[in-house]
């Protein structure tokens, strides 16, 4: 298709065209007919035609528009003041045939080989039966595409096939639209997981304690083969010398050497943990082990390092100083040092802060040092076991340790706490050397005693401010602010930013919405409002939905999207709706409380967000022949206008476009995907956020405008603002640098 409103006055035999692909002309009429439609032009290949040899050929290829002569104005003048792109022409793609026997849920991943495949931005695969992506499945290959292959993986709690049986891939979509596989082309068949087995793995996490580099790691169990055997890991970790070799085996333990530059868990964010066997070919092919997970064999912990630091601290004064480094586990075990001057484990005490950060703490009555001088670690050992211990050679510096002064001394340790604004009245406590009754301190934002808040010292190491009734600790509704003492009577601290004591998170806010929600099929669900935090942070509590039957997906700007866990629905068995009569009525889904980052918030009277409503009736059968293939998300077109070089009226769906095109900001979005353009609801929302036909903001501006106007726009339109929340982030989730490049979505 070709957009533009200028031909709509244009008599169709007026029109001629000039295209060409790399130099290939392609004819009208002789490769291609032109149609009218109601926002330009529609450009149908003709039967064994093609929009371009992509023989040799780097891929995409432009199709590029040189000339628009329209006859009935001149038939010598080209309209066009320059050439326009307007389309990308991609391989045609095709999937290979596949017999191969996987399990139900324990084969996690999928290899589909095809031609066509190179360079593709985006794979939209269509199963009989059928699986939804992000939902079932993902893609795990990184896009673009390098070869003709990508690796699809099912996601926990979820299976290839409900029974055992053919799977087949009956479309795919590589970007220029769904292609539809002829009765659909086997990939796998699907057997079922409880395959009984001689052969068993004792789980050995618990004893096998591994630094993620360490070379050797044991297999203990029965069954395995001596001259050999093959297995396949969670992580994925290959044999045969790439990640690991098999040294030595016998019936009852597996040897295996880690190899140069391999992990045997590479990423170190989530360690320590554990490194889990799916399954062991012994010589009769893969057979699994253990559950859904595995058999974990080994906890993996990250190899620590120490960053050397000749931070100043006091002999006594100083109660407290940082060490940095990396591998410092969070769970497990905790770190153990060993320092030079010697310190005893009953002169500190050792906070992990996170997996880059120590907070050592000095005991009362104790010294870092006997005598001024340098303090060093020796080694460290996280894993707490006799092999555990890493000495570092050189020692490395930590601290320079100097005799305690004798004027007054005002030191304040950083934190990490994090308090709401006025929510839970929480207390900010501050930690150091020094305090005193009466002393004058200055915060950046400034805050007052006696009006914002109640100073109380505890004792010279530690105070406390408690915020008075009604007040708040920021004035910023919407984000985080950091929270600085930048002096104590007239004692400058920290650089001109002062000491960070605290991040203040703005008061979350939770508007009362009518959506309908269905019992199970409604897989997303939005609640709107503000001072909303991140992804890791938020926690969301509802009734009387089950707190195991959803998790939060993402947080957006104004937004939190609820996914619905596989197996699940928003109402527990016993309240079902979906043998109630007609006359039911819906269910009330309240928020009973709320976490973004400070601790859980009660709501002494529960918000409304929406109403459960029955199931929808329907029977999912398989696509009819001739019909379209069914896209997973109905919301999403993909962003620009590609083609595919061949359509074959055999393999493709029954309507031929040869472009799909995502429509450009949030008015196109609501006028095309709603149910009724027209409507109040998308009218409201169209005058409110100022979308006119002829400057339109962008998707990012479109939304933050339909959230901070949500009060103004009416609870009403909260079924059609929901629906462009799950629009955008399928669409984001799709094409990434389409829509998240400004941060909108949270990563």
């Amino acid at each position: 298709r070709i957009r533009s409103l200028s031909f709509l006055t244009i008599p169709l035999e007026s029109i001629h065209l000039l295209l060409k692909a790399d130099n290939q002309t392609i004819q009208q009429e002789n490769d291609y007919v032109i149609q009218k439609d109601f926002d330009g032009l529609t450009l149908k290949l003709l039967d064994g035609k093609v929009w371009c040899d992509l023989t040799n050929q780097t891929i995409p290829v432009a199709l590029i528009l040189y000339q628009v002569i329209l006859t009935n104005i001149d038939e010598n003048i080209n309209q066009l003041e320059q050439p326009v792109k307007v389309a990308e022409i991609i391989s045609t793609p095709s999937v290979n045939a596949n017999f191969n026997d996987i399990y139900e849920s324990l084969t996690t991943e999928l290899e589909i080989t095809g031609t066509g495949l190179i360079g593709a931005k985006r794979v939209d695969l269509f199963f009989n039966p059928p699986l939804f992506r992000f939902l079932a499945y993902q893609i795990k290959t990184s896009l673009p595409l390098q070869q003709d292959s990508f690796i699809v993986s099912i996601r926990k709690g979820y299976k290839w096939r409900e029974t055992p049986g053919i799977l087949k891939l009956i479309g795919i979509d590589t970007g220029a639209g769904p292609v539809k596989l002829g009765d659909g082309i086997v990939i796998a068949n699907v057997v079922r997981d409880n395959i009984q087995s001689s052969l068993f793995i004792i789980a050995t996490s618990d004893e096998q304690y591994l630094y993620h580099d360490d070379p050797i790691l044991y297999i203990k169990g029965d069954g395995f083969n001596p001259l050999g055997n093959l297995l396949r890991f969670q992580n994925g970790l290959i044999g045969n010398g790439i990640n690991y070799t098999e040294v030595e085996s016998n019936k009852t333990e597996i040897i295996l050497r880690l190899t140069t530059n391999s992990y045997w868990r590479s990423n170190v964010l989530f360690l320590p943990g554990f490194l889990n066997l799916l399954a062991v070919n012994t010589n009769n092919g893969f057979v699994p082990v253990g559950g859904e997970n595995g058999v974990s064999i080994a906890t993996i912990f990250e190899r620590p390092q120490i960053i050397t630091s000749s931070v100043n601290i006091y002999r006594t004064t100083t109660t407290q100083f940082y060490i940095y480094g990396s591998g410092f586990p969070t769970s497990i075990t905790r770190p153990k040092l060993q320092f030079s001057p010697n310190l005893i484990e009953d002169d500190y005490t050792i906070q992990v802060i996170d997996r880059k950060t120590l907070l050592i703490r000095l005991s009362t009555g104790k010294s870092w040092r006997n005598t001024p001088g340098e303090l060093y670690i020796e080694a460290i050992n996280t894993k707490n076991d006799l092999d555990g211990w890493i000495t570092f050679q050189p020692k490395a510096l930590v601290a320079n340790v100097l005799e305690d002064p004798t004027e007054k001394h005002v030191e304040v340790f950083a934190s990490t706490l994090k308090v709401y604004q006025s929510d839970l009245k929480q207390t900010i406590d501050v930690y150091g050397n020094g305090f005193s009754i009466g002393m004058n301190i200055i915060f950046e934002p400034d805050i007052k005693k006696g009006i914002t808040y109640n100073l109380i010292i505890h004792d010279p190491q530690h105070l406390g401010l408690e915020l008075i009734n009604s007040m708040k600790w920021s004035n910023n509704n919407y984000t985080t602010t950091g929270l600085h003492i930048i002096s104590i009577d007239g004692i400058t601290l920290g650089d001109s930013e002062g000491i960070h004591i605290a991040t203040i998170l703005p008061d979350p806010s939770i508007y009362s919405m009518n959506l309908r929600v269905h019992e199970s099929q409604s897989k997303i669900v939005s609640i709107l409002g503000h001072g909303f935090t991140n992804t890791k942070d938020v926690k969301i509590v509802l009734s009387p939905t089950n707190r195991d039957a959803y998790d939060v997906l993402t947080v957006i700007e104004g937004a939190i999207l609820l996914r619905l866990n596989p197996n699940n629905a928003w109402l527990p068995s016993y309240m079902s709706l979906n043998f109630a009569g007609d006359d039911y009525d819906p269910i009330p889904l309240n928020v009973t409380s709320i976490d973004t980052g400070a601790g859980p918030i009660q709501l002494t009277t529960p918000i409304t967000i929406g109403f459960v409503i029955k199931d929808r009736s329907f029977n999912p059968t398989a696509i009819p022949t001739g019909s379209p293939v069914a896209t997973e998300n109905p919301y999403y077109k993909p962003t620009n206008v590609i083609a595919y070089p061949t359509i074959d009226p055999t393999n493709t769906p029954s309507i031929n476009y040869i472009e799909t095109v995502r429509p450009t900001n949030l008015q196109e979005y609501i006028l095309i995907d709603s149910e009724n353009p027209s409507s109040v609801c998308t009218q409201s929302i169209l005058t409110t956020c100022a979308l006119d036909e002829t400057s339109y903001p962008t998707y990012e501006e479109s939304l933050r405008c339909v959230l901070t106007n949500y009060n103004k726009i009416g609870s009403k339109c909260d079924n059609l603002i929901s629906f462009i929340l799950v629009s955008l982030y399928d669409s984001c989730d799709m094409d990434f640098n389409r829509l998240c490049t400004n941060s909108l979505l949270d990563p």
